[in-house]
């Protein structure tokens, strides 16, 4: 029986995340490499990508801020929503009074002609 360890799935993230971190810093230095080619100073170059960078961060921070908030505001809704006290349906039901001369909205012409409802005129 062999004792071979096989990497955990933190070791396999962690060396995911260096590759990753080593793919952009190797990108950094190919983008000052190129700037320079382009007849950019060496100290344009680093104030630029510096400020590449910053504007990076500023985005990423602004999206996340967004994202908390849009996740704080639903579980201030999910909590408001679990605390409150139920709604007792018996005096206004969801769909409405049973009987259609009961809504707001009633007109004997759209329910048939029916002119049997004493607050209309028939004409």
């Amino acid at each position: 029986m062999s004792k071979i360890k096989h990497p955990t799935e933190a070791e396999r993230l962690g060396r995911w995340l260096g590759g990753v971190w080593q793919g952009l810093v190797r990108r950094d230095a190919q983008l000052a490499v190129w700037l320079n080619d382009k007849g950019l100073s060496i100290g344009a170059t680093k104030t630029l990508i510096w400020l590449l960078r910053l504007a990076f961060f500023g985005l990423l921070f602004y999206v996340a801020l967004w994202l908390v908030l849009i996740v704080v505001f639903a579980l201030a809704a999910a909590w408001v929503a679990r605390n409150s006290p139920p709604t007792d349906w018996s005096q206004n039901p969801p769909g409405g009074p049973e009987d259609p001369k009961e809504c707001l909205s009633y007109d004997p012409m759209n329910s048939d002609n029916d002119y049997s409802d004493e607050r209309f005129p028939k004409w």
